[in-house]
């Protein structure tokens, strides 16, 4: 399943990875739901507002160290507005290391391939 994120037209993966959410008054633990190669989807009781800075941090498959990730709450679902997605928030990454990105990319495109969700077209 694959799921568009609304505001960026990017499509999101569903990566299932528990998370760490870092801001003004608010640290808390939860689940990265979903992932696209500029954002995620985060399940947490406790967000941030809307446009403020936090960071995120997740393990991610096939590497051992986790990223942690400089970002901003660009969506707030803690009302459950969505009422497909559980409670939470959307993120959109702030210039991740090029390390971070080059992973993040290479994780979004191998479930894409694997899920052969292009149709054979590799613009991955």
């Amino acid at each position: 399943m694959v799921v568009t994120q609304p505001l960026s037209g990017l499509r999101r993966v569903p990566l299932f990875r528990r998370c760490v959410l870092q801001g003004p008054g608010v640290h808390t633990v939860g689940l990265l739901c979903n992932l696209s190669i500029r954002g995620a989807y985060l399940a947490v009781r406790a967000t941030a507002k809307v446009g403020e800075r936090v960071l995120v941090s997740f393990q991610l498959p096939w590497w051992d160290d986790p990223l942690t990730i400089d970002s901003v709450v660009r969506w707030d679902n803690s009302e459950r507005r969505a009422s497909a997605l559980p409670a939470g928030c959307g993120l959109e990454f702030l210039a991740p290391p090029a390390r971070d990105q080059a992973r993040i990319e290479a994780v979004v495109r191998e479930f894409r391939r694997s899920a052969d969700l292009d149709g054979g077209v590799g613009n991955g």
